[in-house]
């Protein structure tokens, strides 16, 4: 998660504050998937594929935003970025290496 320093106009003191749309971790992406407020609905992931699913999703050019949806279950977020369509249909294979059985 990025943090900013915020100065506070009525004391002049700095204050580092979270970014709520910060870049999530690998083990939050790998979490939300595994979990009941995925996105991926009644999908369930093991482990082990939301592991390797949070990598690839991680190490995309997703931006934070989307990837904190994604980690919020945030159903009701939609990209102004066109480009991350692109960016999602690069990684089916990498998706689907992650999702086959072994």
């Amino acid at each position: 998660m990025t943090a900013e320093i915020v100065s506070s106009p009525k004391t002049g003191c700095n204050s580092l504050v979270a970014n709520a749309r910060s870049l999530p971790s690998t083990s939050e992406i790998s979490t939300s998937l595994q979990g009941n407020q995925s996105l991926l609905g009644p999908l369930k992931v093991d482990k082990t594929a939301a592991d390797c699913l949070a990598g690839v999703l991680s190490k995309s050019d997703l931006s934070d935003e989307s990837l904190r949806a994604l980690v919020d279950g945030d159903q009701s977020y939609q990209t102004t970025d066109k480009g991350e369509v692109d960016v999602l249909q690069g990684l089916v294979q990498d998706i689907s290496t992650c999702t086959k059985a072994p």
